[in-house]
Parts: C-alpha cells; structure tokens; sequence
C-alpha cells in the first residue's frame, strides 16, 4: 500500500469519527443519537470501504465486499427489530440478548470460516 492511499484512508476515517463525536456532543437531547444512529447505518459510509476495494480494480473484490456487507447488514436489522420488540418486554434483558445474539453470529461467522465459502 503506498504512503499517499494510507494517508487518505486514514484522513477519511478520523474526519467520519470528528464527525460522529461531535454529533454526539452537541446536546443533552435526543437528536444528536438520532442523527448519529442514522449515519452509523446510513449508505454514504458504504461509499468509502467499497472506494477503497475499487481501487484495487478487481471487480470482484468490490462484489465479495458488497455480498458479506449485506450479509452483515440483514442479521444487524433483524437483531435491531428483535431487540425493538424485547425492549417493550424489559430494556436490560433486550440489551443482554441483543449481546448474546450478536456474538453467536460474529463465532459463526468466524468459526465456519463463512468468509471464504460465501
């Protein structure tokens, strides 16, 4: 990797962290997590992962990367919608399962090696 590529990545990366802190900072009210949980999953931070796996102009590189980003996007929504439902049940236990749940599929992931096979 050269110098100048690191350096954008790097810069691109701490101006999206400036960016989310800040946003987080802004207030005691409601809207700065609203605002921050909307770009934590909004497509523009998609943009730049999937720059950087074009530049190495390998298309399927870009398509594999495209593939295990929806793969991890869809078991994020459902957990989100399960923990949305736990919620109205008891918060703690929502958070707990929503733990649970997230690193079952993460050891899954790495365990069966679903990195390489998909």
């Amino acid at each position: 990797m050269n110098t100048n590529r690191f350096i954008l990545i790097v810069l691109s990366g701490a101006i999206i962290a400036g960016l989310s802190g800040l946003i987080i900072e802004s207030g005691g009210n409601k809207s700065p997590w609203k605002i921050f949980s909307f770009l934590w999953a909004a497509p523009i931070l998609l943009f730049i992962p999937v720059y950087i796996s074009y530049i190495t102009n390998d298309p399927d590189i870009t398509r594999a990367f495209l593939y295990h980003a929806l793969i991890g996007s869809s078991f994020t929504t459902a957990i989100i919608i399960f923990t949305l439902f736990m919620m109205r049940i008891n918060v703690f236990l929502s958070l707990i399962l929503n733990l649970i749940s997230s690193y079952i599929i993460i050891f899954v992931y790495f365990k069966y090696n679903l990195y390489e096979k998909i």
